[in-house]
């Protein structure tokens, strides 16, 4: 599948307006999607470990939830992750570049009280403008 890289620029503060504008999407009252849990979690390192979508009220998290689904589908067919990070003492999210998903596993959680979806995240190298399934491995429409 052919996806067109939208002008993101990495480290650069985007608004939620900008985002779904460069998406042409809508994300409503708030932004959905890969959200780290902390401030204190090391999103800089090459990899980084993401806990699927499901809040604790709910119980244990499913593999069948559009998120997670989304996730452990793109490990074996990767499509282009944006990764967006917002601190929670600062404006607009950061563009963090494009992330592959390695693996996935169920575990539970830290106080064993139910079990969770862990992620291994990658950032994806730095690669120069042109189309996400170029970085992908795809071909192109003809």
């Amino acid at each position: 599948m052919h996806h067109p890289l939208p002008d993101i620029q990495r480290d650069e503060r985007y608004s939620q307006d900008d985002i779904e504008t460069l998406f042409d999407t809508g994300f409503g009252y708030r932004i959905s999607g890969i959200n780290v849990r902390n401030d204190d979690d090391d999103i800089s390192g090459e990899t980084f470990t993401y806990v699927g979508e499901g809040v604790p009220e709910k119980g244990d998290q499913s593999a069948d939830t559009l998120g997670n689904s989304a996730l452990i589908a793109a490990e074996s067919n990767p499509v282009p992750i944006y990764f967006f990070y917002k601190e929670s003492d600062a404006d607009g999210w950061a563009s963090q570049g494009l992330v592959d998903v390695e693996k996935h596993e169920l575990v539970y959680d830290a106080d064993g009280n139910r079990e969770v979806l862990e992620f291994t995240i990658s950032h994806r190298a730095e690669t120069a403008a042109g189309t996400a399934c170029e970085e992908i491995g795809d071909q192109p429409p003809s």
